[in-house]
């Protein structure tokens, strides 16, 4: 019995690693240019249609809390991670919330994304941080405690920013994956009247995208946490005071608005600004400022 479950397990940790070398390379292509777009799209909608299936399964409209099949879960979160990643790779020239997301990931993976060029250490490294956290936690250091997180659904441009610990009591990041699904689309009592679940209810449950960004100790992931919600400003932080967000600045009528470039985009990187900071303020601690950890070299 044991071995057919470490079999079952392989499998589905060898699915994720065939989506997650798409990723890992950039989501290519081998047509040419012109069919490109219609070749990614039906690639895409492969892995949104093996989504559907697990989501149909782990969460039947029989059940009211649905299965808890840690490695089909951890599968799940892999494939809502690779619908980020490529809706950000593809979209983030006419989705603008795109863009603000992006801003929060560190300064080359954001050239990466803005750019198309992925050929370089700072993407790969960060594609396979992101696939440990859910695959293999348990090699991180023991100075890497906690992550933070995006998560939103296709077509909406409201987007959540939160916290996870790395080695949690019932799995890893994934465990909140499956939180948040189950408070979405099978809220009960207690649970599921927060405003991102309420937003989030009405998109198909493929779409709902997650994507770990930022790793360090505990207590500076909340510090960076807090910095993204205030600095680029989160939309459904409903458990953040009112009197901690920044003043939203007024933002010019779009006939008025600058023509964005890759450049001016870039200056925006939160971890670049973060060191500036550093540079300015001489201690340790600091509000809302996290100290330098693995996701400031990505």
């Amino acid at each position: 019995m044991q071995a057919k479950v470490d079999s079952n397990s392989s499998r589905q940790e060898a699915l994720a690693k065939t989506a997650w070398k798409w990723v890992a390379l950039g989501f290519p292509s081998s047509k040419t240019q012109q069919n490109e777009r219609e070749k990614q799209q039906h690639d895409i909608n492969n892995w949104k249609s093996v989504q559907i299936v697990l989501l149909a399964w782990l969460m039947p409209d029989n059940m009211k809390w649905g299965r808890s099949h840690a490695n089909m879960w951890r599968l799940c979160a892999t494939i809502a991670a690779l619908n980020a990643l490529h809706d950000m790779v593809k979209y983030n020239d006419k989705r603008r919330q795109l863009r603000v997301i992006c801003r929060g990931l560190g300064y080359g993976v954001q050239k990466s994304i803005i750019t198309g060029q992925f050929r370089n250490k700072e993407w790969y490294v960060f594609v396979q941080v992101v696939f440990s956290t859910f695959w293999a936690p348990q090699n991180f250091s023991a100075k890497i405690q906690a992550v933070t997180y995006y998560m939103w659904a296709m077509q909406q441009k409201a987007w959540y920013v939160g916290k996870a610990e790395l080695i949690r009591e019932s799995g890893d990041p994934s465990s909140r994956f499956r939180e948040h699904m189950l408070n979405t689309f099978k809220p009960h009592e207690t649970c599921g009247r927060e405003k991102r679940y309420q937003t989030w209810k009405g998109a198909p449950m493929h779409t709902l995208c997650f994507i770990p960004f930022a790793w360090g100790y505990e207590e500076e992931i909340l510090m960076y946490e807090r910095h993204i919600t205030n600095s680029l400003q989160a939309p459904m932080q409903d458990r953040v005071k009112y009197g901690s967000y920044v003043v939203s600045k007024f933002r010019p009528w779009k006939r008025f608005r600058k023509t964005p470039t890759i450049a001016k985009e870039l200056e925006l990187n939160q971890c670049i600004h973060l060191r500036k900071k550093c540079v300015k303020i001489q201690r340790k601690k600091w509000d809302s400022a996290p100290n330098q950890r693995l996701w400031t070299t990505l």
